[in-house]
């Protein structure tokens, strides 16, 4: 992070770190430990902060409580760093939040129920962390607007019940490794707008609903691999799919009709039979 962007009512003022943030005298310094970077911030003007990225910088420590005072923040990015330890409930606090992203980290425990009070959060990425836990319905209470979750690398399991009706929309879906099944999430049938959908390693099984291939999606992408799902795949021809991996699953019976609007296709670790001459592509 080379500037601070603070706003004010009339202006937009860029001011390099190192003469913004006092008491810090190297750049080194300022890396070294997140606890150190938000408590020098908060002192400066935190009321005042819009956006604050520190995305690589191999900061380390805990995320302090202190964080939830930056309550005009829009967007955090404290991705792919080394900072362990719970994630703040005091996130909560941060009511104008829209992009919240740390991932790649060393972050453990579970993820406070206070996320579901961030009414303008657009993107929630905790990817590739070692949080676990139940994830609710309380999670998403006011979420409203959210419309990218990825969770991949977790080991979270979402609890949710039978009929929930979300209230967002989402254009991407990332909860690899999560708990999910063993039956497929109902509720994913109603994300009309969605563009990515990866459940790997989720512990589906059965058979593919036939709304995932039949639905109102504008699917591009989907990843239901290293499951327990079985029987025959549907024929693909009358889908929008660029990519479909289906590996390391139990499938069986002959292989589908493709549409050649798919570039990538992994059926590999099944039991299909029969010609791979009725493997076809379909144009359209």
């Amino acid at each position: 992070m080379r500037t601070l962007q603070l706003e004010s009512h009339k202006d937009t003022i860029n001011l390099p770190v190192m003469r913004s943030v006092q008491h810090v005298s190297t750049l080194s310094r300022l890396v070294e430990r997140l606890s150190d970077i938000i408590e020098t911030l908060s002192e400066c003007a935190s009321n005042r902060v819009k956006s604050l990225s520190f995305s690589s910088l191999n900061i380390s420590g805990q995320s302090p409580e202190l964080v939830g005072t930056f309550t005009n923040l829009r967007a955090l990015d404290l991705s792919n760093n080394s900072i362990s330890g719970p994630i703040p409930v005091s996130l909560g606090n941060l009511s104008c939040l829209e992009t919240l992203d740390i991932s790649q980290n060393q972050l453990n425990g579970t993820l406070p129920e206070s996320i579901g009070q961030l009414k303008m959060l657009n993107i929630l990425d905790i990817s590739y962390n070692s949080l676990e836990g139940a994830v609710s319905e309380v999670h998403f209470t006011c979420l409203a607007s959210l419309s990218s979750l990825v969770g991949n690398g977790n080991s979270l399991m979402l609890n949710t019940s039978r009929d929930w009706i979300p209230p967002f929309k989402l254009v991407d879906l990332k909860l690899d490794s999560w708990h999910l099944g063993p039956e497929f999430p109902i509720w994913i049938q109603g994300q009309d707008y969605l563009w990515v959908l990866s459940l790997s390693s989720t512990g589906l099984s059965g058979v593919i609903p036939t709304w995932v291939w039949n639905s109102t999606f504008q699917l591009d992408y989907l990843n239901l691999s290293h499951n327990q799902l079985h029987r025959e795949v549907q024929s693909l021809d009358a889908n929008k799919f660029s990519i479909i991996d289906l590996s390391s699953n139990q499938f069986n019976g002959s292989l589908p009709r493709v549409s050649s609007n798919v570039s990538v296709l992994d059926l590999s670790t099944s039991s299909f039979s029969g010609s791979v001459s009725r493997f076809s592509f379909v144009i359209q």
